[in-house]
């Protein structure tokens, strides 16, 4: 029948399992640590743990107050825009957009923790 080609039952058996395990799927895998909370200071990861615990992404409002308390001996000015415009995205506190990635990063950078507002400062 012009070309027309057929595939018998055991052809398309074999076919199937040759391509088996090689097949797309069709749905989306994710990385499960993906949200885990990892901050290579201890004293940072300590403070983060204590206030938020597993959480990985919290709001401003929820972040700036225990920064305030951890810092009283700092300018509460150079605090709170350190954490509305530096460690969050978007400066709006109640917005979920600080993350344990983000503060890792600040404290990599301004650290160890206990001197990262002070270090932030220009001398």
């Amino acid at each position: 029948f012009c070309g027309l080609h057929t595939t018998s039952a055991k052809e398309a058996h074999d076919s199937l399992a040759a391509s088996k395990g090689k097949m797309a799927h069709a749905y989306t895998t994710f990385d499960l640590n993906e949200n885990k909370v990892e901050i290579e200071d201890k004293d940072a990861l300590e403070f983060w743990k204590k206030h938020f615990q597993e959480s990985s992404t919290i709001t401003t409002a929820q972040f700036t107050e225990p920064m305030l308390k951890r810092f009283p001996n700092e300018n509460k000015k150079v605090t709170t825009i350190l954490c509305k415009h530096v460690i969050c995205c978007s400066g709006d506190a109640n917005k979920k957009d600080v993350t344990a990635q983000e503060f890792d990063k600040f404290v990599k950078r301004f650290g160890p923790f206990d001197k990262c507002v002070a270090n932030v400062r220009p001398s």
